[in-house]
């Protein structure tokens, strides 16, 4: 299996999903980065032009992988969510060349327990599922995504679409994987059981950004020991809102910093020194 995660801003994430990876996938794997660190000054390096020769050599040091994206058309586009979509489909493209398992992260995405593949195996594809009942599409959230060495992704591409964000155009290859007279679930019944996924589909429950806190975690559940571990970064994390936490959890095993990238603009200075304390609390775990 092949487990592929885009950087853009932040060597000490690459450090963080080694970590966690080594010691949480239960499974024999090859990690490989996509490096998206821009060449010139940009937002999201804080106009650091050296960044994405950094990432590289945190890569060399840890001996992962690195894969430069292509990004001087970063230079035309200012959407962080084009711009994603776009690495994407080169990601996209490298695995139509090397069939295999993909277990796709976010760059701040990290394991926090462990996870038997297994359970994804079982289907096509595990998703988390985005929603716009607006228009009623269904898509696939790049952030964490499992994909089999079954699959054809002729059809798959991550481009925005209207009323999307990066991601959106997945829409068309998602509805390939309904069999029958199945349809999608709602956001909610997914939030509330993991009973609804389809013949091909298995999708990845969460607790999303701003929409949890500690009386979501079951005093009785082992198997939100590892989370609990967790809390101290949690409550303690300058962005959360009225007593919810902004990072997230999907399927009790990922912690999700989310915003690294620094797209919402608290400053590379803030990442490294509130990522610094997400290094405190994970390596308790490990």
């Amino acid at each position: 299996m092949k487990v592929i995660s885009i950087v853009v801003n932040n060597p000490l994430f690459i450090e963080l999903q080694y970590l966690t990876l080594k010691k949480f996938l239960l499974t024999p794997y090859e990690f490989i980065i996509f490096n998206d660190a821009k060449h010139f000054p940009d937002y999201t390096n804080g106009n650091d032009v050296y960044l994405r020769n950094e990432i590289r050599i945190k890569c060399k040091s840890l001996n992962i992988l690195c894969i430069d994206i292509p990004n001087d058309i970063h230079l035309q586009i200012t959407s962080g969510s084009e711009r994603h979509s776009y690495g994407m489909n080169i990601i996209t493209e490298f695995m139509k060349r090397y069939p295999d398992e993909y277990l796709i992260l976010d760059s701040d995405m990290f394991l926090i327990d462990y996870l038997d593949i297994d359970i994804y195996r079982k289907y096509n594809t595990a998703i988390v599922l985005q929603q716009r009942d607006e228009i009623r599409l269904n898509y696939i959230w790049p952030g964490l995504c499992y994909f089999n060495n079954n699959n054809d992704y002729s059809l798959l591409r991550w481009d925005v679409v209207e009323h999307t964000d990066n991601g959106g155009a997945s829409c068309i290859w998602l509805k390939t994987q309904l069999k029958d007279n199945e349809t999608f679930p709602t956001s909610e019944e997914i939030k509330i059981n993991n009973n609804h996924n389809n013949h091909n589909i298995y999708y990845i429950r969460h607790l999303w950004s701003l929409d949890w806190n500690e009386d979501d975690i079951n005093d009785n559940d082992n198997d939100n020991s590892n989370i609990k571990k967790l809390l101290n970064f949690f409550k303690e994390d300058l962005r959360n809102k009225n007593g919810k936490f902004f990072s997230e959890i999907y399927d009790n095993k990922f912690l999700h910093y989310r915003a690294g990238c620094n797209w919402l603009g608290e400053g590379i200075e803030f990442h490294k020194k509130n990522s610094e304390k997400l290094k405190e609390a994970i390596l308790m775990l490990l």
